[in-house]
């Protein structure tokens, strides 16, 4: 079996000198002896192994995580449905990453909508935001004549006192003139966190429609479930939300 230097082993992966030996320190490759020579030589399928932990790297595996998936492989007692678990496990941690920047995109973007880009610094709304720390801005987008707007305000409500937040939020009448133009694409009633609508489907039409959801059941209803308001004030801020916006 050819040998290799840690040199040799290095360049053939594309890694550093030091990139080898920290993993090493990790236990995730072993150290080879040192020949009588005093160097120490690499057998040849080190670079299969190093392969494979930059492969995991790139997919987001932790260096504790490689180290179990590398464990696995070799165990004889493990099999390919032990693999999938951890890949699983680790897809569900890229979502909630997602979902996160997701969340951090909608609020950005709201902030800029709401920053005319003049005037004042004390008067930007951006920094203001900034200033106010982490907040919950809650909105709810109606038109007066839907049936369902009742229904929503007491879910609502429900949702902010289970999480130990303030009953109250903004209303926008879709049928007032001051309501901004970009609130007018959302049916009725809309829930909007954080500029973000609580719905993962996008209402079919836009204007004064009233709106369909599905709840967890997928049964039909008027307005977004207690449930979906509570995962999604959760996914602003955390389970403890520092307050909700005026």
């Amino acid at each position: 079996m050819e040998s290799l230097s840690i040199g040799q082993l290095a360049k053939s992966v594309g890694i550093g000198v030091e990139t080898i030996r920290f993993y090493e320190r990790q236990g995730l490759i072993e150290e080879p002896p040192r020949k009588p020579s005093g160097y120490r030589q690499y057998p040849s399928d080190a670079v299969r192994r190093l392969r494979f932990i930059m492969r995991a790297k790139t997919l987001g595996f932790s260096l504790k995580e490689i180290n179990a998936l590398l464990n696995l492989r070799a165990d004889p007692r493990s099999d390919c449905g032990d693999i999938k678990i951890r890949a699983e496990q680790r897809l569900s941690q890229v979502d909630d990453k997602i979902r996160h920047l997701e969340l951090i995109r909608r609020e950005l973007g709201s902030l800029i909508q709401a920053c005319e880009g003049e005037g004042s610094l004390d008067d930007c709304p951006i920094l203001g935001a900034f200033d106010a720390g982490r907040q919950v801005r809650v909105e709810l987008v109606f038109s007066p004549d839907c049936p369902n707007v009742s229904e929503t305000r007491d879910r609502l409500g429900q949702a902010l006192a289970r999480l130990g937040l303030p009953e109250r939020w903004v209303e926008w009448d879709l049928s007032a003139p001051n309501t901004p133009v970009h609130l007018r694409k959302y049916g009725s009633p809309t829930v909007l966190i954080n500029g973000g609508d609580t719905d993962a489907v996008p209402p079919d039409q836009d204007g004064d429609c009233c709106r369909v959801y599905c709840d967890e059941s997928q049964a039909l209803s008027g307005s977004p479930s207690v449930e979906r308001l509570v995962a999604t004030l959760e996914n602003s801020y955390g389970a403890s939300p520092v307050s909700t916006w005026e």
